[in-house]
């Protein structure tokens, strides 16, 4: 065998080799679980980088709640940190390390109450589906609303702000009587007189329609199996 044919088998070993040894970048779909003191809690993680920058999303399967958005994403060599967006009272960060042959990640989960493991396997590609910007809502659904739920036998003051900006629309839900806390309206959608609002982090569904005069939104917020009478008066 010549020189140069020795030096391209070598070079094609070593192209192999690198197909071959694993990816550590974070980038894809995994399955695994947190724990935390009371049990074992599944979730499934997807990380993507489209363009310059990380995107990511969370999911609890047996609690029905998809696509949780993860921001604040750091990749620094096999190190990987990320906060869980949006969860009432907290938003939790995810820090760890992504394994030398780039099949898994250990890590922890840290919350006010506390650390709990994480432990992840690469199941495949990343599937992460692109939230698309919610339409403009009519003038008369904008502004600050308050309301009432009952849940687990108590009355739970919420507050819902909503407001238009260009050819967009966004919204807020307050809950009063947990600390203040804020969870963003992942989908907003206005049809004639009825409004629908959708929450990923809690799993839940608010539908209602505005009166007259547009002073009140009478409808119903559905969370898991559950449903419950929820109105909203402007606040003035």
């Amino acid at each position: 065998m010549s020189f140069h044919a020795k030096s391209l088998s070598l070079c094609l070993f070593a192209v192999a080799t690198s197909l071959f040894a694993g990816d550590a970048s974070p980038r894809g779909h995994w399955s695994g679980t947190i724990d935390t003191p009371n049990r074992q809690m599944k979730v499934e993680v997807d990380l993507d980088k489209p363009g310059k920058d990380w995107i990511g999303t969370l999911s609890v399967p047996e609690q029905n709640l998809p696509g949780i958005t993860v921001d604040q994403i750091v990749v620094d060599a096999e190190k990987l940190s990320f906060r869980v967006k949006g969860v009432p009272g907290a938003e939790p960060v995810v820090s760890g390390a992504v394994s030398a042959d780039g099949q898994s990640i250990t890590a922890s989960l840290s919350t006010p109450q506390g650390a709990f493991p994480v432990k992840l396997t690469r199941t495949g590609d990343p599937k992460i589906e692109m939230t698309k910007p919610n339409l403009p809502v009519a003038a008369a659904f904008t502004g600050s609303w308050n309301g009432t739920v009952e849940a687990g036998g108590q009355t739970m003051r919420l507050n819902l702000k909503l407001s238009n900006s260009g050819d967009t629309s966004s919204a807020v839900m307050t809950s009063i009587d947990q600390g203040n806390a804020q969870i963003s309206v992942d989908t907003i959608e206005q049809k004639d007189n009825t409004l629908t609002l959708k929450i990923r982090m809690v799993g839940g569904e608010y539908t209602g329609e505005i009166n007259a005069d547009g002073t009140l939104i009478k409808g119903t917020w559905k969370q898991g199996a559950g449903a419950q009478p929820c109105d909203f008066k402007k606040a003035s």
